[in-house]
């Protein structure tokens, strides 16, 4: 994640005039994906808790396994970007997963 920030940094940096602007409004997008993102994590270990119970229903477990799968992609997502050019191999298998009409971005990655 911390490497795909900086070289959307540095992309920006170069081809963007207002660049101050713009970075503040990626830094905030960024800062409410990941709370975004912390939020639903919480309330997915407490719906498997509550599974563990007997307590939850299954919607419940239904959403948790979905955010589960979210937690999974953004991990590969950040293996991939540890990787050497990561920079152009990311968009490519972003781009490839959507011919193949696989989404492997987290849905706090997507616009609402």
């Amino acid at each position: 994640m911390k490497k795909l920030l900086f070289f959307l940094i540095l992309f920006m940096a170069r081809f963007s005039h207002n660049f101050k602007r713009e970075l503040i409004i990626l830094l905030k997008k960024i800062k409410n994906m990941l709370k975004t993102e912390t939020v639903e994590s919480k309330k997915m270990i407490e719906i498997y808790f509550n599974y563990s119970k007997g307590r939850a229903t299954k919607e419940d477990v239904k959403w948790a396994n979905k955010q589960l799968r979210d937690v999974i992609k953004a991990l590969g997502i950040g293996t991939i970007l540890i990787l050497p050019f990561a920079p152009l191999t990311l968009p490519f298998l972003v781009k490839l997963g959507r011919k193949l009409d696989i989404d492997i971005l987290p849905d706090s990655f997507h616009d609402d």
